[in-house]
């Protein structure tokens, strides 16, 4: 099965530079290095786990660049310096060949300190080079509100340097709106750090709308009285008045960012049907249980729905009738001007279960399916199952495949045996592997070759691509599997599934599947299901990683649910 992780080289390679660049950095005085350069030798050492992803986590990536961004902060006066600028940047473009490219948030948060390096070094152009990219697809940023606005900021600098003044302003307003739509109460924050940006250029906003308007009106006066000129008691009331404009201005985006009206946004022209849906990271199985609610809303309106997503995230969309798949690597997409869009990097089923858990009670169907303006009426109407659908050419190879390989005499037995984060693996899944063996054929899906048995009756996806994997599970008889991304897949194809789960309520996870048996040990384990992360200690073992609670679930009780699911099964009751 192709591997969909994202590119990340290690940062040994690079360990001459760095030792080059800290210590002139330190004979500057600079001591903050220090820290950040034993944090990345031993960051780039780390090796990755038997799914072969990272161990480093993105915590761990946040220690490093937060080591970095305050040095950087402490020091800034030292990077007017060209050579001390040059070899900091050096620095952290070795840091950035690291397994930090993994995580995308973290990655861009080391290119926003790149641009900040270059911007004390006054090399505008270069600036412009790293963040124009990012600020121009919005939809591409997987920071928070406040790191958003860090790159829209620089980007907004830069425009002004070149003296892009019209340009400036327009984006200046489109994107404080769009930031203060995902986090209305920082309003009056963003309208205070961008009015020097859209206060600029009144005909820009006049010709655009009355409230765009009267926010250049309130921007305008909060630029001017910041310019603190006079005597003291002029300079103190100038910043009374400072306030008054800045609570103004933040109302006034306010009813902007929620009001339907004319904007300077829309560059005068006509606003398309179009419908956008964003998602710049991976997880395949959250991508798959998007696809209920992409259906409901293209069914809604009566047309497929844009996806725009990174190339290799294609197949799991593939030949779906209710998506339109856009490259997010491609040309910037107009958002300015399309009917509705719906940013789903800002995961709505993280945002749901993060300040609740452990008392979750909705699936990530519904989550995703809400989070597109879809509500769990509309969403039944219409299915929950997930939507994979077959072309001739993978019928094909799963045909030329049990041909080649003398499978279907009896029982076909999918296994997905890892998940991406340990925390979700059973320990005896390579045991329940080789048993089965012994009275089926076991398909292991799986995108390396290592880690689990080989031999007769076992058969890799390790050389497949992903919609080979996906055909190849349409004709699966039973799923067992670890709370991962086949899961979701056998959904499509209402394949039975026996689903092993400890930490993470599978009840609540496998909702959209009609015929799944839930293996976990929540009565044995009072704490269990925690809804602990990758990161955070196991209440029972005080460590990360492995979760006895999973690691307690019995391999016969694994193959006695294979058993009675083939037993129930029309084709093979009937055989036997």
């Amino acid at each position: 099965m192709t591997d969909v992780r994202t590119e990340a080289g290690p940062g040994v390679a690079h360990a001459q530079d760095l030792d080059e660049s800290l210590q002139l950095l330190q004979r500057y005085g600079s001591n903050e290095f220090s820290a950040a350069e034993r944090l990345i030798v031993i960051f780039s050492r780390q090796p990755h786990t038997i799914s072969g992803f990272p161990r480093v986590r993105p915590s761990d990536c946040q220690r490093i660049t937060d080591a970095l961004d305050a040095a950087l902060a402490a020091n800034s006066m030292l990077f007017k310096d060209p050579v001390a600028a040059e070899r900091f940047e050096a620095v952290v473009e070795a840091y950035s060949r690291t397994d930090v490219r993994a995580y995308a948030s973290e990655y861009q948060r080391v290119l926003t300190l790149r641009a900040r390096t270059r911007l004390l070094r006054l090399d505008m152009q270069g600036a412009s080079a790293i963040v124009a990219p990012l600020a121009n697809k919005p939809y591409a940023i997987e920071q928070d509100v406040l790191r958003t606005a860090d790159i829209y900021e620089i980007d907004l600098q830069c425009l002004n340097a070149r003296g892009d003044f019209d340009e400036c302003a327009r984006l200046a307003m489109w994107r404080t709106v769009n930031l203060i739509q995902r986090q209305p109460k920082l309003a009056w924050t963003l309208g205070w750090r961008f009015a020097r940006y859209i206060g600029v250029r009144a005909k820009t906003h006049k010709q655009t709308g009355f409230i765009a308007a009267v926010v250049w009106f309130w921007a305008h006066l909060l630029s001017r009285s910041q310019v603190r000129r006079g005597t003291p008691l002029r300079r103190k009331i100038s910043g009374y008045f400072s306030q008054a404009y800045g609570f103004c201005l933040g109302y006034n985006l306010l009813l902007l960012s929620f009001f339907d009206i004319p904007i300077p946004w829309r560059k005068n022209t006509s606003r398309t049907r179009d419908i956008f849906v964003t998602r710049a990271m991976g997880g395949l199985g959250d991508l798959m249980m998007m696809t209920p609610g992409l259906r409901a809303l293209s069914k809604r309106h009566g047309a497929p729905v844009k996806m725009v997503v990174p190339k290799k995230f294609f197949d799991v969309f593939a030949n779906n009738p209710y998506v339109e798949l856009v490259d997010m690597d491609g040309p910037p997409v107009d958002l300015q001007n399309c009917r509705q869009w719906f940013n789903l990097s800002l995961c709505p089923a993280t945002a749901y279960e993060a300040p609740i858990r452990p008392y979750t009670k909705k699936g990530r169907v519904e989550l995703f399916a809400a989070g597109l303006g879809v509500g769990l009426k509309e969403l039944n109407r219409h299915g929950q199952h997930v939507e994979i659908n077959l072309d001739d050419e993978q019928r094909s190879f799963v045909t030329n495949f049990l041909l080649d390989k003398d499978i279907g005499k009896r029982p076909i037995i999918g296994v997905q045996p890892f998940s991406r984060e340990i925390y979700r693996n059973y320990p005896a899944m390579n045991a329940v592997i080789r048993d089965l063996a012994k009275d089926y054929d076991v398909v292991v899906f799986h995108h390396l070759k290592d880690g689990y048995p080989t031999g007769p009756n076992i058969h890799s996806t390790a050389s497949f691509t992903l919609k080979q994997s996906f055909a190849m599970a349409s004709c699966l008889d039973v799923l067992v599997s670890v709370d991962s991304s086949f899961l979701h897949a056998a959904s499509a194809f209402d394949i039975p599934v026996v689903a092993l789960f400890g930490p993470i309520d599978g009840h609540i996870r496998t909702k959209h599947l009609k015929r799944v048996d839930v293996l976990s040990m929540d009565k044995e384990f009072p704490c269990a299901p925690c809804w602990r992360n990758e990161d955070e200690d196991c209440l029972v073992t005080r460590n990360t990683g492995q979760s006895p609670c999973l690691a307690a679930i019995p391999a016969s009780s694994v193959r006695a649910s294979v058993d009675a699911f083939v037993a129930k099964s029309p084709k093979w009751s009937e055989a036997r």
